[in-house]
């Protein structure tokens, strides 16, 4: 896995503080509503803005473990033959569905030859 550079980690966490900041503001901003919310309004506010800060961490997260050093033999999973890194290894984008929402991200794909199948090999 690669490390953040410590420039990295501080605009990484600028980044995280300030959509933060957003959501914090959105259920606390001194010149906003003066109604007042339903249990539901405060439930739905808190829980999405949460969610948005997990979705941010996790894309960090995985970013740092896509931009690792590409892996360089890994064996069909079927057949154990050695898979094809495909377009020089250049990330494919695929969705996955967390459990606080879809994300969109990008993993280097391999496939077999002898089976004719694409995989995403897990990180050394």
């Amino acid at each position: 896995m690669r490390r953040l550079t410590e420039q990295e980690r501080v605009a990484r966490r600028a980044e995280f503080l300030r959509l933060a900041g957003e959501k914090f503001d959105g259920m606390f901003d001194p010149e906003g509503e003066t109604v007042q919310w339903t249990f539901k309004k405060i439930e739905g506010r808190a829980c999405d803005g949460g969610d948005e800060l997990s979705r941010f961490m996790m894309v960090t997260r995985v970013g740092m473990e896509v931009s690792s050093e590409p892996v360089k033999t890994y064996p069909c999973p079927d057949c154990g033959r050695p898979t094809l890194g495909l377009e020089g290894d250049v990330a494919a984008e695929r969705d996955l569905v967390t459990r606080r929402g879809a994300l969109r991200l990008g993993r280097p794909e391999r496939a077999c030859p002898a089976c004719r199948r694409a995989l995403f090999p897990p990180r050394p």
